[in-house]
C-alpha cells in the first residue's frame, strides 16, 4: 500500500498490483516488447479509513466491557453484604 497526499493534504491510501488482461487480444498502450500486463492503483482510503473505525469501536467496546464487569463485581458484592445484614436483622 502506498499513501500519496493530494494538493488539498488530503491522504489517499493505494493498493498495487499488476496483473495479465483477461482477454489475450487486449491491446496494451505503449511500448510492450511481447510483455502482457494491466497495472491498477485502487484508491483505498475508505478502506483504510473504514479499518480504522473499526479499531476504535473495538476498543471502544473493550473498554465498557470492562467496566461493566467491575460494576457488575460491585453490585453482586453490595447484594451479599445486604442479604448477610437483612438475616441478621
Amino acid at each position: 500500500m502506498t499513501a500519496v497526499r493530494d494538493d488539498d493534504k488530503a491522504l489517499h491510501w493505494f493498493a498495487r498490483s499488476v496483473e495479465p488482461p483477461r482477454e489475450p487480444r487486449v491491446a496494451v498502450a505503449g511500448p510492450t516488447h511481447g510483455a502482457r500486463a494491466a497495472a491498477t492503483s485502487p484508491d483505498t482510503a475508505d478502506l483504510a479509513r473504514a479499518k480504522r473505525d473499526l479499531e476504535e469501536i473495538l476498543a471502544r467496546e473493550r473498554r465498557l466491557r470492562t467496566k461493566l464487569e467491575h460494576e457488575h463485581v460491585a453490585k453482586d458484592r453490595f447484594l451479599s453484604v445486604l442479604s448477610h445484614e437483612l438475616r441478621g436483622v
